[in-house]
């Protein structure tokens, strides 16, 4: 079942984008890999392959766009599929109303725009839900997979480690220690200080960048809130932006119905925030930490609900 309402979503998801105009060029993204993956691709040897493979796999498909599509509608299919087992694996019981809940948040109309253009994100997704729950052959490659397409994906990785409290506290101080320094120290991931990364119009989220370090730290503890409670639609009330923040309200009715209390992971919520550190557009960020929300189900499934 899961299947055929992923490819129907694919399908409704095209439709809709194209009665609005919105083409494979929507993402600035896309058109850089279609126009640059050749180019990229013969300069790419073992030394520079992180965070560039995709260039690769645009390349080998011939810069297509019907073959680069039809595989992240493939893959997303596949992750929605994964998922969906692992609560069919569980064997739980549930009512009729927590299969609905359980199928709308997995499809994540998000997931599926993103799916039917020329970006990395779907792949990363499905390679790092494979890290998660798949089989123990799968997750290594599947970990350097990830790397090579996205360096920053290091991060994904933290939503694993935190389990004593303890451990999460030290943990936390780390992080925030470690990406001082490397702000201070170094060139910095993204320039924070100079670069604002709101390329959409309608991105009105507040990022701080006037207050500097304190601003980033500000965004690191409010905007992996606005996001996984979905109240970030109150500042930034768009349609484009509406279905997020519905897979995240539907999350916190899902925890609510299965444990009576909302869903705030003490780890999701640091590797989120490590995000939105680096990043100073919330567009940037949601697409950033997409990976973590659509892991969320099965943490809750697994009932890591701490």
């Amino acid at each position: 079942m899961i299947y055929i309402l992923s490819l129907l979503l694919l399908i409704l998801v095209s439709y809709l984008e194209a009665s609005f105009g919105i083409n494979w060029d929507f993402h600035p993204d896309s058109i850089y890999y279609i126009e640059n993956s050749v180019n990229i691709a013969n300069g790419l040897n073992y030394e520079n392959l992180a965070n560039n493979l995709y260039y690769y796999i645009v390349y080998l498909l011939n810069s297509n766009i019907t073959s680069l599509v039809l595989l992240n509608s493939i893959l997303y299919i596949a992750t929605n599929s994964i998922i969906y087992n692992e609560y069919i694996r569980n064997n739980l019981k549930y009512t009729k109303f927590e299969i609905l809940l359980i199928i709308l948040i997995i499809l994540n109309p998000y997931r599926a725009h993103l799916a039917i253009h020329i970006l990395k994100d779907t792949l990363i997704i499905f390679l790092y839900i494979l890290a998660a729950v798949g089989a123990l052959k799968f997750k290594l490659p599947a970990f350097i997979l990830i790397i090579l397409l996205r360096i920053a994906s290091l991060v994904y990785f933290l939503a694993f480690i935190f389990k004593k409290m303890r451990t999460k506290i030290i943990i936390l101080i780390m992080t925030v220690i470690f990406i001082y320094l490397y702000q201070n120290y170094t060139n910095g991931l993204f320039n924070l200080q100079t670069v604002d990364m709101k390329f959409r119009e309608f991105d009105n989220i507040p990022n701080f960048m006037d207050q500097g370090f304190a601003g980033a730290i500000l965004r690191f503890i409010i905007w992996p809130l606005l996001l996984i409670s979905g109240g970030f639609i109150l500042f930034m009330p768009n349609i484009l932006v509406l279905p997020i923040a519905l897979s995240s309200v539907l999350i916190q009715i899902w925890s609510i119905v299965k444990f009576k209390k909302p869903y705030f992971n003490f780890s999701i919520i640091v590797t989120m925030g490590v995000f939105a550190f680096l990043v100073t557009g919330f567009t940037s960020f949601i697409r950033y930490t997409l990976p973590i929300i659509t892991l969320i189900p099965i943490f809750i499934n697994n009932k890591k609900n701490v």
